[in-house]
């Protein structure tokens, strides 16, 4: 392996910092980037094409990894998540109305659907009391 084939493999590593929030790629992703050059050097020198693809495997694994960790740290997800189950709420509220309330499930489901509405928005709460206190 070259220079130049190190130079490919850093700028397309380089570009794979687009999939961050902004914030993380605009403090890191130069410095990463760094460090994999000189750690693709370093096993290039000590071992050759192998040691390549297992610090390679590596810097995937902690890649994908902190992909994960960085975009729940924004909170986005979580935001989404509660949209998507505030929605889903509302649509079975819908539904429980056709349920006659003779029927023997109605106040099972009913209560269940109660139940689901408190937990929702008790996670929301925390979730906003979490990201509320990280923003000050």
């Amino acid at each position: 392996m070259n220079a130049q084939a190190i130079a490919l493999t850093a700028r397309v590593y380089g570009s794979l910092f687009a999939l961050y929030p902004r914030s993380f790629r605009t403090e890191f992703s130069h410095e990463l980037v760094c460090h994999f050059v000189e750690g693709t050097q370093r096993a290039k020198d000590r071992g050759g094409a192998l040691d390549v693809a297992r610090l390679w495997a590596d810097y995937a694994v902690d890649f994908f990894w902190n992909l994960t960790i960085q975009w729940f740290r924004t909170g986005i997800p979580a935001l989404i998540g509660i949209s998507t189950s505030s929605t889903c709420l509302l649509v079975a509220l819908l539904a429980l109305q056709g349920i006659p309330q003779a029927h023997p499930l109605f106040r099972a489901l009913h209560l269940l659907w109660l139940g689901a509405v408190v937990a929702v928005m008790s996670l929301s709460i925390l979730l906003a009391r979490y990201f509320g206190r990280r923003s000050i």
